[in-house]
């Protein structure tokens, strides 16, 4: 059956390659070709064939162009079905019918639908091969590809007629014919006036049947050169023709057909169930007319029971199993005969063919003479069973269309409300991305504000210190002066005056002059001792330099006091610590870090007591804060603009912070600072 569908298209596939730069996918393409004529080489073992049509396969896989990967994947699938690899068959269209929905491949779509209905056809299922006929053929339809549209409903009509939907199959054929008539193509003509006929020989109108099998052979011999497979599509046309006269009982015209159809060379390889038709056709036939013995019969009809067992094709394997129970009952093997039929019987209630079991019945009857009203009985039972199938056969197969349009109807607005669900949820990222930049501008413009607010009051502080540096710098001006007048007016004075007496008194011995000389002995002594002192004078200067910077920091100490809020401040500096040595920075960040945690026991705290500690460590500048006030929670005050100021200017210059607080038990915070901070370090926020 797979055949029927895959000639409509195998010349258009294999033809569409033009003259042109071979592409990669050029390249695999002859691979893949060339691995699936080898699956098809008789030389090979069919382990062997299988292996080349999975690599074949594999190599498919491979190919860039969506569209042709889907259509050599239905290629590759024809030589397993030919392998007999029918769930791997199976499988490769489901995959490519996937693939195509996902890329939109209409084309390909069609054809995966019309190939899976083929698969359920050859197994009997014709609910789903009718579903997957029936999708082929909208798809086909919407594209307003009307040849397509009626190869495909030919297949479903061929369905129908095997549901004994007679009326059903008519319809289609018309609607096929009906798409046919702009292109009146040879095959879809051949083909429905083929499918006609055999309707009608179901019906037992053997002369309408006839006429469309007249009809259907002048076609093929007038247009033979537009009929794919010519030979083919006339053999099998003859053997139908052979059928209709068997069950009309002309057995000579079934011996003349079937005759005609086995002229064919190797037919049972190409056309093997229509060679097995045929055959069994000619030779009962020939039996029935004594031109053959039962034993030749029985020996023919069984080879093609075992052709018909080996594709599972059980409405042939019936038909032979009673014509051989026939036989073996003429040759009075009664035994064999009577189990053969309750075997054959038994097949066809299993795949519920009420037509064969009805057959069976009524030859059960005829051949053994026992339980015949039984059997007649249980037969016309069947028969009305078959009547009410035939008419619910109809409503099933309107049912299948209605359902199909139903869920794609479904399947088009769950696509819709999925869209809008899609839209909506990119609008709400959308939203949410505005909000954050919003807020992330925000915060930007708050960190810069903040930042000039500190670089202001940094300036403030490095003001007050040059302002300081100012005056001392005048100072110390006006001290070298004082001091450039001692040395010169008192101290070289007093020195060129002692040493011009000594010079006199050098040359002299007497006591008098010994007296002098230690008098001017003495005066050196008191000249070195004013040295000395102006000595002094100027390391005490040097002290207050660098006290500088201590001056202002135990100021601010000096004003909380004053404020008269704490009983006692604790406030202790290591002398250790060489301020000269140390970045401008880190000392402003420093003065404003302790002035802030003052401020904040101030506010709050409630402390009798403060510590301020400053230490250091051979890298770091280390500022130690503790009060025995009310404490404060971590979480609330860490939004605060006082803690939010500490932690930025600890983390501007490279620092740490560290607050420790719990309620009635004070406050301790821990802060180190480089001493040299970092060339280039920004805080995070």
């Amino acid at each position: 059956m797979r055949g029927i569908f895959f000639v409509f298209y195998f010349f258009i596939i294999i033809t569409s390659c033009t003259n042109k730069v071979k592409t990669t996918d050029d390249i695999i393409i002859e691979k893949v070709n060339a691995l699936l004529d080898s699956s098809l080489d008789n030389n090979y073992s069919l382990i062997k064939k299988i292996e080349f049509c999975n690599k074949a396969y594999a190599d498919v896989q491979t190919i860039q162009n969506d569209t042709i990967r889907n259509q050599y994947a239905i290629i590759t699938s024809f030589n397993f079905y030919d392998l007999k690899e029918f769930q791997v068959y199976y499988r490769i269209l489901n995959e490519t019918k996937a693939n195509a929905l996902k890329i939109n491949d209409t084309t390909n779509l069609i054809r995966s639908y019309g190939y899976l209905g083929d698969y359920y056809y050859d197994s009997f299922k014709n609910d789903s091969a009718y579903y997957y006929y029936y999708n082929s053929q909208k798809l086909a339809l919407a594209r307003k590809n009307n040849l397509t549209a009626s190869r495909v409903i030919l297949l479903k009509a061929q369905t129908q007629q095997n549901e004994r939907d007679f009326l059903g199959a008519e319809n289609s054929v018309y609607l096929a014919l009906k798409l046919n008539l702009e292109n009146n193509n040879p095959n879809i003509l051949y083909e429905a006036n083929r499918l006609l006929g055999i309707i009608n020989v179901e019906l037992n109108e053997f002369t309408k049947a006839f006429e469309y099998y007249d009809k259907a052979l002048d076609i093929v011999e007038k247009r033979e050169s537009e009929i794919v497979f010519y030979p083919f599509a006339k053999q099998r046309l003859l053997s139908n023709i052979a059928e209709a006269h068997y069950r009309n009982k002309n057995y000579e015209k079934a011996i003349e057909f079937s005759s005609k159809v086995l002229e064919i060379k190797d037919l049972n390889n190409l056309l093997p169930m229509t060679y097995a038709l045929s055959v069994e056709l000619k030779t009962y036939s020939e039996y029935l007319t004594q031109k053959i013995s039962a034993q030749e019969a029985l020996q023919q009809l069984n080879q093609v029971l075992r052709l018909r067992e080996s594709y599972n094709f059980y409405p042939g394997q019936i038909s032979s199993k009673i014509k051989i129970a026939e036989i073996q009952n003429d040759m009075g093997n009664v035994d064999s005969s009577f189990y053969l039929m309750e075997e054959v019987h038994q097949l066809a209630k299993s795949y519920n063919i009420l037509n064969s079991q009805i057959a069976i019945l009524e030859k059960k009857a005829e051949l053994f003479k026992t339980n015949q009203s039984l059997l007649l009985k249980e037969a016309s039972i069947l028969k009305d069973s078959l009547i009410k199938l035939e008419r619910l056969s109809t409503e099933k197969f309107a049912r299948i269309e209605f359902e199909t349009d139903e869920f794609k109807k479904e399947a088009e607005k769950l696509a819709i409300r999925n869209q809008y669900l899609t839209i909506s949820a990119v609008l709400m990222l959308l939203i949410f991305m505005l909000m954050y930049v919003v807020y992330y501008v925000r915060a930007k413009a708050e960190r810069l504000a903040f930042e000039r607010q500190l670089i202001d009051s940094n300036q403030q502080v490095y003001h007050a210190l040059l302002e300081g540096n100012k005056e001392l710098e005048e100072r110390l001006t006006n001290e070298k002066q004082r001091i450039a007048r001692e040395i010169h007016d008192g101290v070289l004075g007093r020195m060129f005056g002692i040493r011009y007496q000594l010079d006199m008194l050098n040359h002299e011995i007497s006591e008098d002059s010994i007296e002098q000389r230690e008098h001017y002995i003495q005066s050196l002594k008191e000249l070195e001792n004013d040295l000395r002192g102006i000595t002094h004078d100027l390391n005490t200067e040097e002290i207050r330099i660098v006290d500088q910077f201590m001056t202002i920091f135990t100021n601010l100490i000096e004003e909380q006091r004053n404020l008269g809020i704490q009983d006692e401040i604790v406030f202790q500096v290591s002398p250790r610590i060489k301020w000269n040595s140390i970045n401008e920075d880190v000392k402003i960040n420093l003065y404003r870090i302790t002035q802030e945690c003052l401020q904040n026991i101030n506010k709050y705290a409630q402390a009798s007591k403060v510590l301020v500690l400053v230490e250091d460590t051979e890298k770091d500048l280390i500022l130690k804060v503790e009060d025995n006030g009310v404490g404060f929670d971590l979480k609330k005050a860490g939004k605060g603009i006082g803690m939010k100021n500490i932690n930025f200017r600890v983390q501007s210059i490279g620092g740490y912070v560290k607050i420790n607080s719990e309620k009635d038990n004070g406050s301790k915070i821990l802060v180190s600072l480089p001493k040299i901070p970092p060339k280039i370090y920004k805080p995070q926020l």
